[in-house]
């Protein structure tokens, strides 16, 4: 097994021409239960292709996501990572071929219940049912997903809110759904716009995150990437959340180019050796 370290996806961005933010820091560190990014990631090098046993937390209140705690994963469909992604300012993402999941066990912090806000940075390749988290059983979920029509929903026990709009395809999008302690509060945001709610999803604990599929890594899993996810354990006020988007699109949606600088210069350099 091979560990998938920040140096090779650094190292990776620079050379497709723009700057790599590596594992940077959320703006927002209070209440941070669990984080997860694709440049920390285990993986298996299978001739060429690195396919992820486990996606690995970074704030040690989720625990790993791998293949091994779930039972349906562990027949060998494991996601792949693919680095420095040009379709989201050269930074590694897991790929999900619509027959794969990783799973956490039992959080290590223990359940988490309302209020809390999930973080994703994911692009879909196809719409209808296609589930970006959910729960790790049935009794106790909190789901991103799309329905059978390709429309936004959010669910978390008893009641699936959702609207008509469809979902887009092939871009990667910040989404961010915050199920409530209050009735009728949660909702969920893609790109910093409200698109789903508010209403009332339920009121289940969530124990343990299911990636890339429905609970217990049942059927409706995801076809496309993710590249970040970032689960708050309690409520976040309105400039938390709009921070944490913020971070998250200038991350991956609007990368910063490289400075002029270093292109004039190093044109100029060669120049001088030309010269010479």
């Amino acid at each position: 097994m091979t560990k998938c370290g920040l140096m090779m996806v650094s190292v990776l961005a620079l050379v497709g021409g723009s700057v790599s933010h590596g594992a940077a820091t959320p703006p927002v560190t209070s209440k941070l239960f669990a984080a997860y990014d694709a440049t920390d990631v285990s993986v298996t090098d299978s001739g060429g292709t690195l396919l992820v046993d486990s996606l690995n937390d970074q704030a040690s209140g989720g625990g790993d996501a791998s293949v091994a705690d779930n039972a349906v994963a562990a027949g060998g469909l494991r996601p792949t990572l693919v680095t420095a992604n040009t379709g989201n300012g050269n930074h590694s993402v897991i790929d999900f071929d619509g027959s794969q999941t990783l799973a956490t066990a039992a959080f290590d912090g223990g359940e988490i219940g309302r209020t809390n806000t999930i973080f994703i940075v994911a692009s879909r390749d196809s719409g209808p049912n296609s589930f970006l988290v959910d729960g790790i059983s049935n009794g106790k979920r909190h789901a991103v997903f799309t329905r059978s029509n390709g429309t936004h929903a959010i669910f978390g026990g008893s009641q699936i809110i959702n609207n008509g709009a469809t979902a887009s395809l092939g871009e990667f999008e910040v989404y961010t759904a915050i199920f409530s302690s209050s009735a009728s509060q949660s909702q969920l945001r893609i790109n910093g716009t409200k698109v789903v709610g508010s209403g009332n999803t339920g009121s289940d604990l969530l124990s343990g995150l299911q990636v890339g599929a429905q609970a217990g890594g049942g059927g409706s899993r995801l076809d496309g990437q993710i590249a970040e996810i970032l689960v708050y354990n309690g409520g976040l006020n309105t400039a938390q959340i709009e921070s944490i988007e913020g971070y998250l699109a200038d991350k991956y949606i609007n990368p910063v180019p490289e400075p002029m600088g270093t292109a004039v210069l190093g044109l100029g350099g060669l120049m001088l050796m030309r010269r010479r």
